[in-house]
């Protein structure tokens, strides 16, 4: 994604038809790169344009935006999930257009409530275990580079703020059977997190 499909998840709706129409525990998922190691740059940038022909990333807004309508094209109420995201570093003249699209990419991810599945928490290749260092730890000592520390911040943050702007979602009423049957008691338990079908939690709750 977005590549050969246009920002287009229809084949979600089409998906559920076939399976009934209201399957439960359903989410779907999609992989999202700057490079992959293909040069995707051009659907990311704000003029189309090649990253090493002077592009500039879209900005977390404009990323929201496509995210937003990336949802609303499935079609279904169902979560979802960038499983697998990332960016091929080595593949890459300005390496500093990587940072930022990575950074607003996982900014904007967050921002509209879908979880998202870095790929790939390793160290990068040579050394590592997957092509062209699309690792988000670096050598020894093999702590989180740029993209892994971008990643943990964005995704606590993202979480902060889904805790501090939802407000309680449950009430729980609980009738005694014991003693006299006509007791009863009411018990509210409250939630930080309002989920929606279409929006999960990140699942990055602890990293």
């Amino acid at each position: 994604m977005p590549n050969g499909w246009g920002f287009n998840l229809s084949c979600a709706s089409q998906i559920t038809t076939a399976l009934g129409g209201s399957p439960t525990n359903l989410a779907f998922t999609t992989h999202i790169y700057y490079y992959s190691p293909a040069d995707l740059t051009p659907y990311w940038d704000q003029s189309s344009i090649d990253n090493d022909a002077g592009g500039i990333p879209d900005t977390e807004a404009q990323l929201a935006t496509d995210f937003s309508a990336l949802q609303t094209s499935m079609g279904v109420s169902a979560p979802l999930v960038f499983n697998e995201a990332g960016d091929c570093a080595s593949q890459t003249a300005k390496i500093a257009n990587d940072y930022i699209w990575w950074n607003n990419f996982c900014q904007a991810a967050f921002a509209d409530v879908i979880s998202v599945q870095a790929y790939f928490w390793a160290r990068p290749s040579p050394t590592g275990l997957g092509p062209f260092s699309e690792g988000l730890i670096a050598t020894a000592p093999y702590s989180p580079n740029t993209f892994g520390s971008d990643f943990i911040t964005d995704s606590q943050a993202g979480n902060i703020a889904l805790s501090s702007s939802s407000s309680p979602a449950y009430a729980i009423t609980i009738t005694s059977t014991y003693g006299n049957p006509t007791e009863s008691g009411t018990a509210v338990a409250s939630s930080s997190y309002t989920p929606t079908p279409n929006q999960p939690k990140n699942i990055f709750d602890k990293i």
